[in-house]
């Protein structure tokens, strides 16, 4: 009864779906006659906030002189914070869905899913506020 595992990395597959949105987000730095001078493709990495304030603050070359802030900023980072039940969109447990597989006729059957909110938190460090908005 419970050899099998149900497991299908569907946490994962969220915490990657929500880090592809803002993935690919580039940040464009104007001269004063509104010319592009610079476009700087910002990067993103799953983190807590915590950890990423203690990475900006431990950068190697940063504490050795070599590089400076602006090498490293902007950047973001994100985290998971909850998981919660959502009994608001329940839906009736006790109906399964039913498969038929075509090649081998087995009928195979799946109880509803269980709805949860899963709450993300972004985090943005920049520079200047240009960069950050």
């Amino acid at each position: 009864m419970f050899g099998s595992t149900f497991y299908h990395e569907s946490v994962r597959k969220v915490v990657v779906a929500f880090g592809s949105l803002f993935d690919e987000i580039s940040v464009q730095r104007r001269d004063s006659s509104g010319n592009v001078t610079k476009k700087i493709l910002v990067p993103i990495m799953y983190a807590a906030q915590e950890k990423f304030i203690r990475m900006l603050n431990e950068y190697p070359s940063l504490r050795d002189g070599e590089t400076h802030l602006a090498a490293v900023l902007p950047r973001m980072g994100f985290s998971m914070t909850s998981i919660n039940y959502d009994g608001t969109r329940k839906r009736n447990t006790v109906q399964k869905r039913f498969n038929t597989s075509t090649t081998t006729g087995v009928h195979e059957t799946q109880f509803a899913e269980v709805p949860y909110n899963i709450g993300f938190q972004l985090t943005i460090a920049a520079r200047t506020m240009d960069d950050a908005l």
